[in-house]
């Protein structure tokens, strides 16, 4: 786990939202402060500091991604009670657009300035880059949270950062943050993990994204709408379940929001034989939309 940027230290969960809590909750003791801000329509799990697009009743501001300006008036009111800002620089909820390199740097100024930790949600970016998206895009995390594909099948989460952060834990520190399960760190778990992340080598890692980045230029001039980066791809529609369907019928099975993910089991055999299935969904589902 060392290849991702910034894990010096890292605690393992059952699961991506219990990462996410459990990074708020160490970036809120390390810096004795409680306000936090995320983007909206990033989904970050079922916790309830990151439910929703409102801030009702819990410490968090939430800003449209992407916006510049009401990040800095966010962070402006929230002043030296700024505890974190949590992000997903590539949130599918969200779209599957990627965070503008204005968005990143004010986000890495802001946290110099005023000492508040970033986080950063790698549970489904952390397969674009051999060392996670946050590295890939200059992202001065401290904290990151993982999930999925660091669990070869099995269920997963895990958080960490850098380990001066991460000394919350220990016993020197007070109040000392506690954190267990029955089953974190689970030997089944970590087992298949550590096999599967061996496997995911850098190689891999760009093998796939080559193939994504093929059939999202294919996809784009057979007249379907996408969005996403290296082996993540999203259909955007009017009718996202005119077009589900319509793939269906042609034997492709994709998320109900448009989402397709390239795998280690693809070659560029599955792209092309895709890519005919495709040519009959376009006919079926009229492809060119405004549903951006």
């Amino acid at each position: 786990m060392n290849r991702f940027v910034p894990l010096e230290r890292l605690r393992f969960t059952n699961s991506g939202t219990e990462a996410v809590m459990m990074a708020i909750r160490t970036a809120r003791t390390f810096t004795a402060r409680k306000t936090i801000i995320r983007f909206q329509g990033a989904y970050h799990g079922t916790y309830d500091d990151v439910m929703g697009d409102t801030s009702d009743g819990v410490n968090v501001l939430v800003v449209p991604f992407n916006d510049v300006k009401a990040l800095q008036s966010a962070a402006k009111g929230a002043g030296l009670g700024l505890a974190a800002i949590l992000v997903d620089l590539m949130p599918n909820r969200a779209g599957l657009h990627p965070a503008s390199n204005e968005l990143v740097g004010e986000i890495n100024h802001i946290s110099k300035r005023t000492g508040a930790l970033i986080i950063v949600d790698e549970v489904i970016s952390g397969r674009l880059s051999f060392r996670g998206l946050a590295a890939e895009r200059g992202l001065k995390a401290d904290l990151a949270t993982f999930g999925k594909m660091i669990g070869g099948g099995f269920p997963v989460g895990a958080f960490g950062g850098r380990a001066e952060v991460m000394r919350v834990f220990e016993d020197e520190w007070s109040p000392k943050l506690s954190h267990g399960g029955t089953f974190t760190a689970n030997p089944v778990t970590t087992s298949a993990g550590m096999v599967a992340l061996d496997l995911f080598d850098s190689h891999e890692v760009s093998r796939i994204n080559a193939l994504g980045e093929r059939l999202r230029s294919d996809l784009s001039e057979m007249g379907f709408v996408t969005a996403g980066c290296g082996s993540l791809v999203r259909l955007h529609s009017a009718d996202p379940e005119r077009v589900w369907w319509a793939a269906y019928e042609a034997g492709v099975l994709i998320c109900g929001n448009g989402l397709m993910s390239i795998s280690t089991a693809m070659d560029t055999s599955t792209i092309d034989e895709l890519e005919e299935r495709f040519k009959s969904i376009s006919k079926a589902a009229g492809a060119r939309t405004d549903g951006v």
